[in-house]
């Protein structure tokens, strides 16, 4: 099982919001397959959807303003506070923000 870092490791860089190399690692192994197996998307404008080519959990590095999941044709808003979003395969998530986050898929 993946240990988390210390806990006097920030989870999130104090300047730019974005997770810190120490807990991309960490969640990257929850996934039981490391880092090189994480993707990491650079959304191209707001709003940006995602959609999840296999079982996982979109991380969300920064902050963003609006947040859905589309699982078949039913939307489901959810808080936009949210830092971690769990994907079946097909899902997609539509992020709206001001300045783009940092997305990184992590398949189950």
């Amino acid at each position: 099982m993946a240990q988390p870092p210390n806990s006097n490791v920030p989870i999130a860089e104090p300047q730019s919001g974005r997770c810190t190399i120490a807990w991309q690692a960490f969640f990257a192994a929850l996934s039981g397959q490391g880092a090189a197996k994480s993707t990491i998307i650079a959304p191209d404008g707001s709003p940006y959807t995602y959609t999840a080519p296999s079982g996982g959990h979109l991380v969300v590095q920064g902050e963003i303003t609006g947040l859905a999941l589309i699982r078949g044709r039913d939307p489901i808003a959810l808080a936009p506070s949210l830092s971690m979003i769990p994907l079946s395969k097909g899902d997609r998530a539509v992020l709206t923000y001001t300045a783009a986050p940092g997305l990184v898929f992590l398949p189950a």
